[in-house]
């Protein structure tokens, strides 16, 4: 598999690659996507998605990125002087500081802003002339399915976050709060943290409360259902560069599923044998959730069948025979299933799931 520790190294060799592309910490592709997708999509899909292309020069991407650093320091538009310089570079050129400083100084005296992006052109010298060539990827069906999820999970975590700031006290000191904080986002909810800022009282200085972080929100659904691919390549069309990664793409989303639908994560086990234990228990349900998409949904995601059926709850309802003394029952009983649920536990071999208040503890 190629990663971004070797490919530097398969460039200089002068091997051909095709490789996905994890754009959400990749500059470069930060750009690629910043554009209006929904403009450029091919009007004819390619195996049930929507693909397009786009090739940009590093020289391209440093004038985007130059522009982004002004833009989010409020210093408007980049200098003429500037954008030329860097227009004109060849792999062999280089930029001195001083350069971009003359080019700035108009519009700032921030030494900051100057290495920041003096040290940006330099993080690319000798390949300002080089081409990247990017093919995006739309799954409409992964978007909805990815959606639903990331929803389920912020429910959860607001849910787990309201519960803990309902129970905190004057007596708890900020350092036990902080930690009940890091515990709603340990293991696989650490990744939905970027979603919520927590607020913190001015006097003192303790967590009070959290609000949703719509800016990154909308981010990350902008994203949804989307995968980048790049490749050294210019003489194979998109769609070649997509069915060429399909193997390797269906790898990738198996440990996908291992890492967030199973949630296999940091366990606190030191054994040998518990641990080999964890994980086969993770690999034996992910297997079982491949079989019932292979075998049951036609290759459909298991998302929406799970949300349907977690509709049923189960009802333990407590009897009291008698006021005089504690003599009590609990009764489970499963909620009424729907035609749809009925359905979904009947492909699994579940002719009554209403008998599954006998499996309860």
């Amino acid at each position: 598999m190629i990663t971004k520790l070797n490919l530097d190294t398969i460039e200089i060799e002068g091997f051909d690659y095709i490789m996905g592309v994890k754009f959400r910490q990749s500059e470069i592709f930060e750009m690629i996507l910043d554009e209006d997708l929904d403009k450029n999509w091919d009007k004819e899909e390619y195996k049930k998605m929507k693909i397009q292309e786009k090739t940009i020069t590093i020289k391209e991407f440093l004038c985007w990125k130059i522009q982004t650093v002004l833009t989010e320091k409020e210093l408007g538009k980049a200098p003429v002087k500037l954008m030329n310089i860097v227009n004109k570079l060849k792999n062999k050129d280089e930029v001195k500081y001083r350069e971009v400083k003359d080019s700035l100084e108009k519009q700032t005296d921030d030494k900051k802003i100057y290495r920041k992006i003096s040290t940006l052109i330099r993080k690319y010298s000798g390949r300002y002339e080089k081409k990247v060539r990017g093919v995006i990827c739309l799954n409409e069906a992964k978007k909805k399915v990815m959606k639903k999820k990331r929803e389920l999970k912020l429910s959860e975590i607001s849910t787990k976050l309201e519960d803990m700031f309902s129970k905190i006290t004057d007596k708890d000191e900020v350092k036990q709060i902080e930690m009940k904080i890091i515990k709603v986002f340990e293991g696989s909810r650490n990744m939905y943290k970027k979603f919520y800022t927590i607020n913190y009282d001015e006097t003192t200085n303790k967590a009070n409360g959290y609000e949703i972080n719509n800016k990154e929100l909308t981010k990350e659904e902008k994203y949804d259902g989307i995968f980048v691919l790049t490749t050294s390549r210019e003489d194979i069309s998109k769609e070649k560069v997509v069915e060429s990664y399909k193997n390797l793409k269906e790898v990738e989303v198996l440990f996908d599923d291992l890492k967030h639908f199973v949630d296999i994560h940091p366990i606190r086990h030191w054994l040998e044998k518990r641990v080999r234990a964890h994980v086969m228990l993770c690999i034996l349900g992910l297997l079982l959730k491949r079989i019932f998409e292979i075998n049951y949904l036609k290759g459909k995601a298991t998302m929406q069948p799970l949300e349907e059926i977690s509709k049923s709850k189960l009802v333990r309802y407590e009897v009291k025979f008698s006021k005089k003394n504690d003599l009590k029952k609990i009764f489970p009983k499963i909620t009424q299933t729907t035609p749809e649920q009925m359905q979904l536990f009947n492909l699994v071999g579940i002719k009554n799931p209403m008998s599954l208040e006998k499996f309860s503890w």
